[in-house]
């Protein structure tokens, strides 16, 4: 399950993992590799970093993450 994907709005494509996890795919941080967190805490604080990079990151991404569940996208 996507919580944003690349494209006007977002600089990252993050997802829900099907065997665990939550990956920032790409991830202009890591040198384009995908990095895969285990918590939506340490994908929030991994998701912060790109901000202070001023990268763009969707705030219902963030919400979905501190909520703790997937977004549901149609």
């Amino acid at each position: 399950m996507a919580l944003c994907r690349l494209g006007w709005g977002s600089d990252v494509y993050v997802y829900y993992d099907v065997k665990g996890g939550i990956c920032c795919c790409r991830c202009p941080l890591s040198d384009g590799a995908s990095l895969l967190l285990q918590t939506e805490r340490e994908m929030i604080a991994h998701l912060r970093l790109h901000r202070d990079a001023g990268h763009e990151v969707p705030e219902d991404a963030i919400a979905e993450l501190e909520e703790g569940r997937p977004l549901e996208i149609d």
